[in-house]
This record gives C-alpha cells, sequence and structure tokens, in this order.
C-alpha cells in the first residue's frame, strides 16, 4: 500500500472514529427544571421534578426523559418560540414570563402541579403542537442545533477517503482495463 493510500484511510479512520465518538448533545439543559422550580417559585413536592414532570423534570418540555434535539412536545415548543435557548438557562425566565401572557392557563398548570402538555381541560390553550419538519428545525435566536449537518459532511468525505484509498492506482500493476474497452 502506498504512503499516500495509507495517510488517505488514515485520515478517514480518524474521522470515523470521531464521528463515532460524537454524540449529538440535548438541546436543552439539566438545569432547566431547576430553573423553572426557581422563577415559577416551587419547592417541596410541588417541584417540576416531584408533581409536574417527575422523575427529573424533562416531561415539561421534551417528548422523552433524555431530552435532546427535536424532541420538544407542546409546552416546550412554545417556550422556544418565546425565547428559551437550549444552551441558555437564563432565558427560561423571561420565556415563562411571556408564555404567561399569552397562554396563563399552562402556567397556572405548573403551580397547581400539572403537566401543561397532559391537560386537556382548556382547549383554547394558546400551546402549539409539535409538528415535522421545518418548524421543529428552524433557528431560534441562535440555538446550537448540534450539528447534524456537519456529521453528514463529514461522514460523506470519510466514506470519499475510504473509497479512494481502495481504489487501485492507474496503470498500477496487476491492474486490468475494463472489458470491452480501447
Amino acid at each position: 500500500m502506498s504512503t499516500q493510500a495509507r495517510l488517505r484511510r488514515s485520515l478517514a479512520l480518524l474521522c470515523l472514529t470521531a464521528l463515532t465518538g460524537w454524540s449529538l448533545g440535548a438541546a436543552g439543559s439539566s438545569t432547566f427544571p431547576a430553573e423553572v422550580d426557581q422563577h415559577l417559585k416551587l419547592s417541596g413536592s410541588a417541584t417540576i421534578e416531584n408533581a409536574v414532570a417527575p422523575p427529573h423534570g424533562c416531561l415539561l418540555c421534551h417528548t422523552t426523559e433524555q431530552g435532546g434535539f427535536m424532541t420538544n412536545n407542546a409546552f416546550g415548543a412554545e417556550l422556544r418560540q418565546q425565547g428559551a435557548i437550549g444552551t441558555r438557562p437564563s432565558t427560561v425566565g423571561p420565556a415563562l414570563d411571556a408564555v404567561e401572557m399569552i397562554d396563563p392557563h399552562a402556567i397556572d398548570d405548573i403551580r397547581m402541579g400539572i403537566n401543561p402538555n397532559d391537560d386537556h381541560s382548556n382547549p383554547t390553550t394558546a400551546l402549539p403542537q409539535p409538528s415535522f419538519g421545518c418548524s421543529l428545525s428552524a433557528d431560534r435566536g441562535g440555538e446550537r442545533r448540534g450539528g447534524l449537518g456537519w456529521l453528514g459532511i463529514l461522514g460523506s468525505v470519510a466514506l470519499l477517503w475510504l473509497r479512494g484509498a481502495r481504489r487501485p492506482a492507474r496503470g498500477a500493476a496487476g491492474s486490468k482495463p475494463p472489458s470491452g474497452s480501447c
């Protein structure tokens, strides 16, 4: 194997290793439930973690307990629309205030220990319904999206390098021209 082929293979393996080891971070923060508790002055058994969305509070804004990119439920989508940015816990309080202006029933639910996503008693709620497609992936106020596009680009480059490393050089010994060619 030539030095250039070894270099390509090494670079491709390095890229694949980096991609395999890189996981997309959650768009939110594990401190968000505590930020909600603090902002709404919830304590004891009335906190997000204990009453509204046990066990960790993530289900207030996400469809899964792990949270993460593109898992917002209706309340989480509304918080994002009102300025909450996943990498900035300090944006939660102002977003909660904005939601309270638009949909006070949702904030009242939280204060009463009810997850506003589960309260179907108020059909006029302003909470949006999450959907697929562009509505969930649009950039909102510079929020970091995790780099899924870069993941695809790096993966494509790595595959091209691997393909190039396996292809014999033109005119190399033992390489045959394709049948039927001049």
